[in-house]
């Protein structure tokens, strides 16, 4: 299948649904304003995406960072390994046990639905899908492209909302409330929020008077779409307030 143009006629979503479709295994690509994504398709499933980098593992390697799933000094272990093997950062990390499987899946698939929720965000661009082989790393989880859709544009009809609230994830979101303050409202700020109250004490915790609203949601792993709806909720309900950053 040869499909190529651009998202102002064919939209990511009619992309999305016709590759699965028809099932087909290879990777899209999509670019605009020198920012290029890649999402690679097996049989008709979304196996994996990130961005285009001159290094393959190195988004997955920045996003291990951030969550707090890896140091600086055991990423330049597991880079000079790399060097003498040539293995995958992936088969690296867990034969050199640096970071569990566990942790593993949970940023990777993390990875991935970060850049479907910034690819869904996109109006224009160009896009072109090339058939070819795809095959699944050890903690690659195939999820079906139409539940993907389907979920992506949920978020960004949600977006525009979480915006309103949050617009700058710069900020440093600081605590109205004590934890037994917190927990007291628990119930109260979960219902409707369409985040787990677990989620919420986690952001909530996180959220300690130093950190950005970014390093908040990079550090509790739910990704920039649940956690900014999070990090909305405990604003609205009086948990939390955002505060401007000191110069």
């Amino acid at each position: 299948m040869s499909l190529q143009g651009v998202l102002a006629d064919f939209p990511v979503a009619d992309v999305f649904q016709l590759i699965a479709q028809q099932r087909k295994t290879g990777v899209l690509e999509v670019e605009r304003r020198g920012r290029t994504l890649l999402v690679f398709f097996l049989e008709g499933q979304v196996l994996s995406a990130r961005p285009s980098e001159s290094r393959p593992d190195g988004s997955l390697a920045g996003y291990l960072l951030r969550a707090g799933a890896l140091s600086e000094s055991a990423l330049g272990e597991a880079r000079k390994h790399q060097e003498s093997t040539l293995e995958p950062l992936v088969a690296t990390l867990l034969q050199l046990d640096l970071v569990s499987r566990a942790d593993l899946e949970q940023v990777a698939k993390l990875a991935t639905g970060e850049t479907i929720f910034e690819l869904f965000l996109w109006d224009d661009g160009r896009f072109a899908f090339r058939a070819e082989e795809v095959t699944a790393g050890p903690v690659d989880k195939p999820v079906g492209a139409e539940m993907v859709l389907l979920d992506a544009l949920r978020m960004r009809d949600e977006w525009v909302s979480i915006q309103g609230w949050l617009p700058d994830l710069s900020v440093v979101v600081v605590p109205s409330l004590d934890a037994e303050g917190f927990r007291g409202k628990r119930g109260t700020l979960e219902a409707g929020s369409g985040v787990s109250g677990a989620d919420l004490e986690k952001l909530f915790t996180l959220a300690n008077g130093r950190l950005a609203a970014r390093r908040v949601i990079d550090l509790s792993r739910l990704g920039t779409f649940q956690g900014a709806r999070g990090l909305v909720a405990l604003i609205r309900g009086g948990a939390l307030r955002p505060e401007a950053r000191e110069s």
